[in-house]
């Protein structure tokens, strides 16, 4: 059961990544199953890499999530304490 919970898990995965694809404007003419197999084709190959690059980008992976984390937050914290011309909506302090 644990086997085959991720093998739909994996499989759902690819079709999402193919399907967000195919639904982004610049790349509507590409055939949707182009996209599952080359979403494939990354995913085994960081499978068939050694456990010590496969942590490797791991960990690049993961900095580069915080750092969108920590960028997000702080240009939030700059519109709620801004008060902006350019924007249509009232200041935090009314």
């Amino acid at each position: 059961m644990y086997f085959i919970n991720w093998a739909m898990t994996g499989i759902v995965d690819i079709t999402a990544v193919a399907l967000y694809m195919h639904y982004w404007g610049a790349f509507g003419d590409v055939p949707q199953w182009v996209f599952a197999l080359g979403a494939l084709a990354i995913v085994g190959t960081m499978n068939m890499i050694g456990v010590k690059w496969f942590a490797e980008m791991e960990f690049w992976f993961a900095l580069v999530k915080v750092l969108a984390i920590v960028a997000f937050w702080w240009s939030g914290l700059f519109f709620l304490a801004a008060e902006s011309r350019w924007m249509a909506m009232p200041p935090v302090s009314t």
